[in-house]
């Protein structure tokens, strides 16, 4: 794997989304919250500027491929970590024209 990894980055992206509810929930120091939610945002827009492949209508695996996996376009998705509902739609509509009858490649 080289520079930024689509599927960690959504996972990250994901778990610091839980983290901020969670705190919510439990009256955690607002600024801890906020400093959370700032670096959500510049995961969500460095995955965004970085690893978006408009051409193929998925991210791709890191800086240094053109792969589009599965699992990190899934998690993508999952997570919002998508800056329009076009990517999320694109990703769902992509991924789903790899399936065969024993699942995805």
């Amino acid at each position: 794997m080289g520079g930024h990894n689509i599927e960690a980055n959504s996972i990250m992206y994901h778990t610091i989304q839980q983290g901020i509810m969670l705190g919510q929930a439990v009256g955690a120091d607002q600024s801890m919250l906020d400093s959370w939610a700032r670096s959500g945002e510049g995961i969500k827009a460095a995955a965004n500027e970085l690893l978006w492949n408009e051409t193929a209508g998925f991210f791709n695996d890191n800086e240094t491929t053109t792969l589009a996996p599965q699992d990190g376009n899934v998690w993508a998705v999952y997570a919002n970590l998508t800056d329009s509902q076009e990517k999320k739609e694109r990703i769902s509509s992509g991924l789903s024209t790899r399936w065969t009858e024993v699942g995805a490649p």
